[in-house]
């Protein structure tokens, strides 16, 4: 008498837990193109993984790696910024004209 055992899916065609899953960008409501970002580290004291989520597709980029996430992913992790007061160029000195500045929220590279 056989016993059957049980296998592990593959994840050739990729999943819900890859973030290098062609298969499955489109149904997530992307065109299907995808390119490859890194995350570099700001602050030492910031976590070396960061969980991004955007319509339902989830993902834990890990910095300084490259990961092949949705082009539209991308996208919005680049554009989320922050202000910042930081003090004025010509009057360094009188933290009353200080200014607003921007920052990336996520400093990164791409490639297609």
């Amino acid at each position: 008498m056989a016993t059957a055992t049980a296998t592990k899916p593959k994840l050739d065609t990729g999943d819900e837990n890859t973030t290098n899953s062609l298969a499955n960008v489109q149904q997530h409501g992307f065109s299907g193109e995808t390119c490859e970002i890194k995350l570099f580290k700001a602050d030492p004291t910031e976590s070396v993984q960061q969980f991004v989520g955007l319509n339902n597709y989830t993902a834990i980029l890990h910095r300084d790696k490259w990961i092949r996430i949705p082009v539209e992913v991308a996208d919005h992790i680049e554009g989320l910024s922050y202000s910042i007061l930081e003090p004025d160029p010509m009057f360094p000195d009188d933290r009353n004209k200080d200014v607003w500045a921007e920052k990336p929220r996520f400093p990164m590279q791409r490639r297609a």
